[in-house]
């Protein structure tokens, strides 16, 4: 006897993701915003006796229902909008597993739709209809954020932070990085038509007197993920430029997502301090060897025969507002007691009045700067001591704090 053919399902499990990579499931059913588009996932199992045969002249594909062929306002790519797609398998037999994948595009009201599908054998027959439906909860876009940290860095290499605001000199740039939470219903895409970027507030739309590098001055930044999801974290990174006045101002920030709305305000702020320059430091240690190998310590001072050489290290605290730097202005050790007076000691010095550049590239306030020179002996005997003190050269002569180096020369 022939076996009738028997075109028969079982839903077997389905998901909604954010997209076609599947990594972020939203769950079996969907909250999403008006326009939002998401990608469905239904597993389903063939307990007929027929096997389903992708590209076929009776291909099985999923399809509306509830009731049957109506057109669906969630289609989107679909064959049409009573067709949604095929099995992704190339053929399902009896007893497998079929998988139908498909974009759906909430639409443009709000509203909890129950979207009803059913198995169709195209010229054939429908199957026996399961009750499978995805629910979508359409919801008005939400656009909402929440700060959840800031911190201001010396640059962007963001290995020497300030603080959580920044205080600067005139003309300094230093290096923000705020993190804040979408607490919206809307993924923030940064290549989208409607980038959600960080923006000066208070007043809405002002030119910031800290601009510096930002897509315009009432425009600071956008979040550097390609896509910020509901609940997920963005980071807004950027530079801040003093003026080149002393001032203290509070920046106000908010988000904005261009041509859509502007988020409600949280408050966020950076306070931002331009102070005179203050060029001041306090000696921390000293001392004497030998030679530049510094293995071989004579003290915090030495005994020398005449015109023996002798390697001095001096390291001083940077207790100023502004960076030290060996390039710029630099930061040099220079005699004291009188100031600029010719040392007898001078030994390979850039001068007689300066024995030696800042060794680092770059010293923060708060960070140790080392000096290291040759000291020669003079020919003369006796007791010896060699005041110094630090200059930002072209710019001003730091704090006197009476340190120097003894030297007895026998």
């Amino acid at each position: 006897s022939t076996t009738a053919p028997n075109y028969s399902w079982q839903a077997a499990g389905q998901t909604v993701f954010t997209d076609n990579t599947k990594t972020s499931p939203i769950g079996w059913n969907a909250r999403v915003q008006e326009g939002q588009r998401v990608f469905v996932s239904i597993r389903v199992k063939n307990i007929g006796n027929q096997t389903w045969i992708k590209g076929s002249a009776n291909p099985v594909r999923i399809a509306t229902w509830n009731p049957q062929d109506r057109n669906s306002p969630f289609c989107s790519e679909w064959i049409s909008c009573n067709r949604i797609a095929e099995h992704v398998e190339a053929s399902v037999g009896p007893g497998e597993f079929g998988t139908f994948e498909f974009w759906a595009k909430a639409p443009q009201q709000s509203g909890t739709y129950r979207e009803h599908f059913n198995l169709v054998a195209e010229g054939r027959t429908w199957f026996n209809p399961t009750g499978t439906f995805v629910e979508f909860d359409v919801q008005p876009p939400i656009y909402t954020w929440q700060p959840i940290h800031q911190g201001v860095f010396t640059d962007n290499t963001k290995t020497t932070p300030i603080g959580w605001n920044a205080r600067t000199t005139p003309g300094q740039k230093v290096y923000a990085v705020m993190s804040v939470r979408n607490t919206g219903n809307v993924a923030w895409e940064k290549n989208s038509l409607h980038p959600v970027r960080l923006a000066p507030w208070n007043p809405q739309d002002k030119d910031s007197i800290f601009c510096s590098g930002w897509i315009s001055c009432n425009r600071i930044a956008v979040h550097n993920e390609d896509v910020v999801q509901p609940g997920q974290i963005a980071t807004y990174e950027f530079w801040i430029q003093a003026p080149d006045h002393t001032v203290s101002a509070r920046q106000h920030v908010n988000l904005v997502a261009e041509g859509k709305t502007w988020m409600k305000p949280t408050g966020a702020f950076i306070d931002v301090s331009v102070e005179a320059p203050q060029y001041s430091w306090q000696p921390l240690h000293q001392a004497v060897f030998t030679d530049n190998t510094k293995t071989t310590h004579l003290g915090w001072g030495a005994s020398l025969a005449p015109s023996q050489k002798a390697y001095v290290v001096v390291a001083g605290i940077n207790k100023g507002n502004i960076a030290w730097t060996n390039t710029t202005s630099p930061i040099r050790l220079g005699t004291w007691n009188p100031q600029d007076r010719n040392s007898p000691f001078c030994s390979e010095w850039l001068s007689c009045n300066r024995p030696a550049t800042l060794q680092e590239s770059r010293v923060e306030p708060g960070q140790v700067g080392h000096f290291e020179f040759w000291i020669q002996a003079p020919t003369s005997t006796g007791t010896y001591k060699e005041y110094f003190n630090p200059v930002a050269e072209g710019k001003s002569w730091m704090n006197a704090t009476g340190m120097y180096v003894q030297l007895d020369v026998k």
